[in-house]
């Protein structure tokens, strides 16, 4: 047999060199197909499978993807959240309030406010609890913050809200006067933050007991 008619080795396509030492295996379920699997045999290599991803391989990595893209912003979240929490107890940690408490005619508004953070609070079982008066007046006037017959604060109005300060005392009373040429408005306020209260009074719905007394002009 010439040169020319000699049988050329069978190389898989996907060697870049030839090899003269090597033999190809072809296996598969149809006609030509070809696994390209190589075994170099003289030169002791450890034999080299050449293909392409198997469904297998391929369901793995797109399993692993979907994976990292979940992991990835539940971390996000979870970062979020670490950051924002010192945030919400700093924003928590805020007085509340004030809320309305009663209006009085021309008056103004009696108002309340909670501050959950102050110890030791109003009584056993109660945050910091305080009064205020935000005015409507037209005319001069003063407001007295009493208790247990004794007068703690006296302020004047009309002027901006007021904040009255935090007490230990249950009940609180405001004495409220305005007047002028047509007569004097008064109105008596008694407030009682009464111990043992489901609410804490630390929400607008959630209110103390008051009593109002309003007198007509004299």
């Amino acid at each position: 047999m010439s040169p020319e008619a000699a049988p050329r080795p069978i190389l898989a396509p996907c060697l870049a060199t030839t090899l003269a030492d090597c033999r190809v295996r072809l296996s598969g379920g149809r006609r030509g197909a070809c696994h390209r699997t190589v075994r170099l045999w003289r030169l002791g290599v450890q034999p080299l499978r050449l293909s392409h991803p198997s469904p297998v391989d391929l369901l793995r990595a797109r399993l692993r993807t979907a994976v990292g893209l979940r992991i990835l912003p539940a971390l996000c979240l979870a970062s979020l959240l670490i950051v924002a929490a010192p945030q919400a107890t700093a924003t928590g940690a805020k007085v509340r309030g004030p809320w309305r408490l009663v209006s009085l005619a021309s008056l103004g508004t009696v108002t309340w406010r909670c501050d959950p953070n102050r110890h030791p609070g109003l009584a056993s079982g109660l945050p910091g609890l305080a009064l205020g008066f935000s005015s409507s007046a037209l005319q001069s006037g003063v407001i007295r913050l009493r208790v247990g017959g004794r007068t703690i604060l006296t302020r004047r109005i009309p002027a901006s809200p007021i904040n009255l300060p935090y007490l230990h005392k249950r009940v609180q009373r405001l004495d409220i006067q305005v007047g002028g040429e047509n007569g004097t408005l008064r109105a008596f306020v008694v407030v009682d933050f009464a111990a043992g209260a489901t609410s804490g009074y630390c929400w607008p719905y959630t209110p103390p007991k008051t009593e109002v007394r309003l007198f007509p002009r004299r």
